[in-house]
């Protein structure tokens, strides 16, 4: 991994965050109808999976984190995810700890990302060498999907 590629990274890892923390703040700006889009889009410019991957993974980090704020203040979810804290924050709301329940729903967002990310990484680099190969791989018509292909799991040689 050169340099130009952790630039890269951290350009894309930044815009993510500060992008997703002001679209999570608002009501019904749900994570598939934002986020799934506009990583296509930098599939399609032909980016780096690696840099792909850096900005999705902040861009759900910094959405998940920030969408507690609705629900807890106006008890509007922001996404499909925390609809199931909509009756908890009404109540916490009108006991007058608002603020309190922010602190809670981030603190344990942080706690949920902090565990989550590592072992997701872990168990998709321990799934990688389970994965049969058999035939064509479907995924990889296109120039772009024959790159991240290649890229990823190695030499295009063997899967012809």
């Amino acid at each position: 991994m050169n340099i130009s590629i952790l630039i890269q990274m951290l350009i894309a890892a930044t815009l993510a965050a500060v992008v997703y923390t002001i679209i999570g703040a608002t009501p019904g700006a749900d994570e598939t109808a934002t986020i799934a889009p506009i990583t296509l889009i930098l599939v399609l410019t032909g980016l780096e999976p690696i840099v792909i991957l850096t900005f999705f993974m902040s861009a759900i980090v910094a959405s998940k984190l920030i969408d507690t704020v609705p629900i807890s203040v106006a008890g509007i979810p922001a996404g499909v995810m925390s609809t199931p804290m909509v009756e908890h924050a009404q109540v916490l709301k009108k006991e007058g700890l608002a603020d309190v329940s922010i602190r809670k729903i981030a603190s344990g967002a942080i706690i949920g990302n902090l565990v989550s990310v590592p072992i997701s990484l872990l168990l998709a680099n321990a799934l990688v060498p389970e994965t049969p190969i058999s035939g064509e791989i479907p995924m990889a018509s296109g120039m772009y999907g024959e790159r991240i292909l290649r890229e990823s799991v190695g030499s295009y040689a063997m899967w012809r």
